[in-house]
Formats: structure tokens, C-alpha cells, sequence
């Protein structure tokens, strides 16, 4: 038979019971079973689709080509999911139990077995989502009450959008964490919100930063240079400040100075024209980050060989001690490249790396807009506990990350300023100088923003150390110490709130040799 005589067909893996897509086979099996569905037959071993007397199979670029389903379990597929639904239930007897959800902690054990004893046909993605992040994200939405929603001005509430969205994902991303990325094109790609709903989510109660001290910018512009000879001059200027020397009226002067001059250095000696490691940028250039905090009583600039105190606590929440089941290992947090920390409370993050990609390289994009989001979320949720949920504190909170690539940095803020989601606010990227020739249109904004960076952590700070309750809820926690706060009867005037935790984040099955 001729080619054109025959149907090219897609072929796509789709869930017949949700008719979400986009699956391999072997996560499909996964999630399947959150319908309460589990397929035991299995294609027989090297099976391979090759062009037969009816079917072309070809890629998604064929414009003449039809988009069939395939089971997962034989050879079948059809153009309706429903006909595939109906293969299922009677070619491969499997009972159809729809609506059946893992909702306790026994069903959670039954489905980790499950999953172990699957024999894996293809390699899984690092970050393909479980039946169990679906789970997480149902109840965390079940548990929103209505009147404390983020209600746009069209009429939608953003948790519910988000909802709706993140039950779609076959990857993670940051809504399953109700993390609003306003920045994410995806939300316009698939209509999830429009373009004036975006904006309004950017406006509202907007991020400012803290602004500069008028002698901090005045002893900046001293550094509007173009060689390294005038640097090193503009270094010997205006001095006055250095000797006596008053740490806390000159600290910035001081910090200023010092960045300067290590980057004369580095000028001088050429070091920025050449491609190094991320050890390197963070040894070398990237300090500036941690002095410029180095004025700041108990704060620590905390590197890579400590986790996330904050996610640490949130991935071990669910620990408990032997009985039924065998005790969880203790999980760590992620490993920042920094965490700023003061005592247990973290402010904000650093994620790393040695190439510059641009704003939309495929590290970048990971560290930014899922890990690093997810960093940040679990610091703000610790916080908001730091200050009891009280929801007019809790809108003044923020953390702050620091994407690094190279000798780039993009600035992230997350905050939440309606409702339950938190939301991330970034800035230009900004990059450091090769030459001195750059100092005034790279270096000097730079190093204004890391200092608008510290005073945002200050303001935050001073918002965690000094909130106390008031008189009423001094006296009910006096008259109710061994009472659950969450039984408690809280003071009309003083309204809380509580974010739903981040959720699970996937991991990389190991594939098996045989």
C-alpha cells in the first residue's frame, strides 16, 4: 500500500480517566494509580512500533498527521480516549474505581510499594510529578477559606486559577506550591490569566525597595570611572570617614572601598575575560554579597556546607517515631550556595553557577524559578510562624534570593501580598564589569542594589525581632500554656493566616540493570 493510502499518526500517552497528557510510560503507571488505577500487563520485552499496512508513525511536526492515544500495556491506540478507557477496562481487566483518592498516610505506604516493584521501561524525568504532589496540593487547597482569597478584579481568585492550573502539570512547577511566578509566560500561553490580571498581580502591594542614604550615593559616584589608575585615585579621595573610623555611620564607605578595590585587582590582572569555575565566581567576586552583611549583629552568610534549616523542617514535618510503619530517615534541606541566617530565622538564599545562560537558560530556569522559589517559599512560611501568622506582619515579610551565573545576578523577592499564595518579584539582570571601562554602567548599580538587598533583610528583621503579642493575646497564651494554638480562641483584632507548606519535590528513580 502507498504512503499516501496509509494515516500518519502522534502518538501521545494520555490518562483515559483525567485525559491529562504528556506522560511516559512509566509515569503514567504512577499516576494512575492516584485514580485507583493499577495496570499489570506490560508490553512484551523489546517491543518496538514500526510503519505498518494502515499507520504512519511520525514526530508532532507532520501538519497532515492525526494524534492518537496508545495504551501503555499493548499495541492498541485510538483517536478517543474514551475507546482507550474502554480497551483498558476489558482487554486488560482491569476495574475501573474512578474518583478512588490516596488520602491517609497507610494508603501513601501502600503506594510507595507499588511504585518500587514497578519494572521501569524507560528512563523517568528528574521532575515529573507524583500521584502524592496531587494529593498535597488538593488538601492544601481544601483547607483555604474563601474570604481570605486573592480576589482580582475581573472576578477571579488566584488560588483557585492556580488550582486548576497545577492539577494540569505533568512536571513540577511552582503553582503546585501556590508560588505565583507573575513572570512565567506560561500562565499567558495557556490562558490562565490575562495580561491586565498580571499586572494587577505585580502591582498589588508592590515590592519597594529601600532606598539609598544620599552620602552612600554620593561616595559611589566618586567611583565614575573609566581606568584603573582613576580608581585607585578616587580610592584615596574623601577620606575623612576613614580615620577615625565609626562603623556604624561608615560602613557602606568602608564595604564600598574594599569591593573596589579587590575588583582593580581582577581588572588588572585580566581574570574576567576568561570562563571559570563556580568556585571561583563565589570566592573571588561574589563575596561582596557576604561583607555587605558583615555589619549586621548574629547574621551569618551561611555557604554550601550547611541546608536550608527552613526546608529541612518542612520535608521532616511528617516524622514520627516507629510503630505501624518503619521511621522516615531524617531528609535535609537543600544546600544553598549561601543562606543568610540569623539565629534559626533565614532570610534569604543564594543559588550559583559558572556559565552565564542568560535569563533563560535551562539552569537558570531551574534554579530560579523552582528551586530557589521553593527555598525562599519555606524561609517565608518559618517566618510567618516567627511572627504568629499575624496577617498584618505577615504582609510586611519578605526573603530574598540571589540567582548567580558567572559573573551575572538576577535579584528574586517573595512575598505575599494577598491571600494564600506568595508571590516572586524580580529585577533586571545585573552583571559584573570585565574592565574598568564598565564600572559605571554595571558595577555601581550593582552594588547599589546589594545594599537596597540589606536593607530590605533590616526591615524584615526588625518586623520578626520585634513582634509581640498584644495585651489580649498575652493573657490568653498566660491562661492557655498547654493548649494547642491551633484550639485556641485568638483576638478578634488581630486576624492570622497560614500558607500551605511547599510541596513535595521529585526525585530521580535509579534505573536497574536488567
Amino acid at each position: 500500500m502507498s504512503d499516501s493510502m496509509r494515516q500518519a499518526v502522534i502518538l501521545r500517552v494520555t490518562c483515559p480517566y483525567c485525559e491529562r497528557s504528556g506522560f511516559v510510560h512509566s509515569n503514567l503507571r504512577k499516576h494512575m494509580l492516584s485514580h485507583g488505577i493499577e495496570i499489570k500487563d506490560y508490553r512484551s520485552k523489546g517491543f518496538r512500533r514500526t510503519n505498518d499496512q494502515k499507520y504512519i508513525y511520525t514526530s508532532a511536526e507532520d501538519p497532515d498527521a492525526v494524534v492518537h492515544h496508545e495504551c501503555i500495556a499493548c499495541d492498541y491506540h485510538c483517536v478517543d480516549v474514551k475507546d482507550l478507557k474502554a480497551h483498558i477496562t476489558q482487554d486488560h481487566n482491569v476495574k475501573s474505581d474512578e474518583g478512588v483518592q490516596l488520602t491517609s498516610d497507610d494508603d501513601r505506604e501502600v503506594e510507595s510499594h507499588q511504585l518500587d516493584n514497578f519494572n521501569e521501561e524507560e528512563e523517568e524525568n528528574n521532575n515529573t510529578i507524583s500521584a502524592v504532589a496531587l494529593e498535597v496540593l488538593t488538601k492544601a487547597y481544601k483547607l483555604m477559606r474563601e474570604e481570605q482569597k486573592w480576589k482580582l478584579s475581573t472576578g477571579k481568585y488566584v488560588e483557585d486559577e492556580l488550582y486548576k492550573f497545577a492539577k494540569k502539570c505533568v512536571y513540577d512547577h511552582p503553582s503546585l506550591s501556590f508560588i505565583l511566578d507573575p513572570y512565567d509566560a506560561t500562565y499567558l500561553q495557556q490562558g490562565v490569566f490575562t495580561e491586565a490580571e498580571i499586572d494587577e498581580m505585580k502591582a498589588c502591594n508592590r515590592v519597594i525597595m529601600e532606598p539609598l542614604q544620599k552620602d552612600v550615593i554620593a561616595y559611589l559616584k566618586l567611583f565614575n570611572c573609566t581606568t584603573t589608575e582613576q580608581l585607585r585615585m578616587a580610592c584615596l579621595k574623601n577620606l575623612e570617614w576613614y580615620q577615625p573610623f565609626n562603623r556604624k555611620e561608615h560602613f557602606y564607605q568602608d564595604w564600598i572601598r574594599r569591593t573596589i578595590d579587590m575588583m582593580i585587582a581582577e581588572f588588572e590582572a585580566g581574570s574576567l575575560n576568561s570562563q571559570h569555575s563556580e568556585s571561583w565566581y563565589m570566592a573571588r567576586i561574589w563575596t561582596m554579597i557576604d561583607r555587605v552583611f558583615a555589619d549586621v549583629e548574629d547574621l551569618e552568610t551561611v555557604r554550601g556546607e550547611s541546608s536550608s534549616i527552613a526546608t529541612s523542617t518542612r520535608k521532616n514535618q511528617d516524622r514520627v517515631i516507629a510503630s505501624m510503619v518503619k521511621m522516615k530517615r531524617k531528609a535535609m534541606g537543600r544546600r544553598g550556595d549561601l543562606i543568610l541566617r540569623k539565629n534559626s530565622a533565614e532570610y534569604g538564599c543564594a543559588e550559583a553557577g559558572a556559565k552565564d545562560e542568560g535569563s533563560w537558560g535551562t539552569k537558570k530556569l531551574m534554579e530560579k524559578g523552582v528551586k530557589a522559589a521553593k527555598t525562599l517559599k519555606d524561609m517565608l512560611n518559618n517566618l510567618c510562624d516567627l511572627v504568629d501568622n499575624v496577617e498584618s506582619s505577615v504582609r510586611q515579610l519578605r526573603t530574598i534570593g540571589y540567582i548567580l551565573s558567572g559573573l551575572s545576578m538576577e535579584l528574586m523577592v517573595m512575598d505575599s501580598p494577598m491571600g494564600y499564595c506568595c508571590r516572586i518579584t524580580r529585577s533586571k539582570l545585573y552583571s559584573v564589569p570585565t574592565s574598568a571601562l564598565q564600572v559605571r554602567r554595571k558595577l555601581l548599580p550593582l552594588m547599589s542594589a546589594l545594599i537596597s538587598t540589606k536593607l530590605l533583610v533590616l526591615k524584615v528583621i526588625n518586623e520578626v525581632e520585634h513582634h509581640d503579642l498584644d495585651d489580649d493575646d498575652l493573657e490568653d497564651s498566660l491562661a492557655n500554656t498547654f493548649q494547642e494554638e491551633s484550639s485556641r480562641i485568638g483576638s478578634p483584632k488581630r486576624t492570622t493566616i497560614v500558607f500551605p507548606t511547599c510541596n513535595v519535590t521529585p526525585t530521580k528513580r535509579k534505573q536497574s540493570s536488567t
